[in-house]
């Protein structure tokens, strides 16, 4: 029986999977509301399972800023507005602004963040975004 190298095998199962091999028909569990944006547009700071980056980039799990007053959230993600909970002296890097965003994309990554990651706080609304939005400008 001839020899199989690892690597070999390795390479062709990648490609299977990566050409429509087996297993490729597996449909992948839907995203929640507010996911696609939260991993494309927060994940790489804050990370997919939203611990952040240590002394850099604050957690989102169970703090103050993600479960306190959603104008102080909202304003903080559109406006980089640093909010009261956020301890003085820690995490001094600036929050990009986020302006771009529609109040129900906002609203979306915003519910996202409070019902995940074992969070379990409040929705936020399309209209609490357009709310601050319109107060902050």
């Amino acid at each position: 029986m001839p020899r199989v190298r690892v690597p070999a095998v390795l390479a062709v199962l990648f490609l299977m999977s990566a050409c429509g091999g087996p297993g490729s028909d597996v449909p992948s569990a839907p995203l929640a509301p507010g996911e696609r944006l939260f991993n494309s547009q927060c994940a790489g700071c804050h990370q997919k399972d939203g611990r952040g980056l240590g002394a850099s980039v604050p957690s989102l799990i169970g703090v103050p800023v993600v479960a306190g007053p959603v104008d102080e959230l909202v304003g903080w993600v559109l406006f980089g507005q640093r909010p009261a909970a956020l301890p003085k002296g820690v995490f001094a890097g600036v929050m990009p602004q986020f302006q771009w965003m529609s109040d129900a994309e906002a609203a979306e990554v915003l519910t996202y963040m409070r019902g995940h990651f074992g969070n379990s706080y409040g929705a936020v609304s399309a209209e609490d975004v357009r709310r601050v939005r319109a107060a902050r400008q």
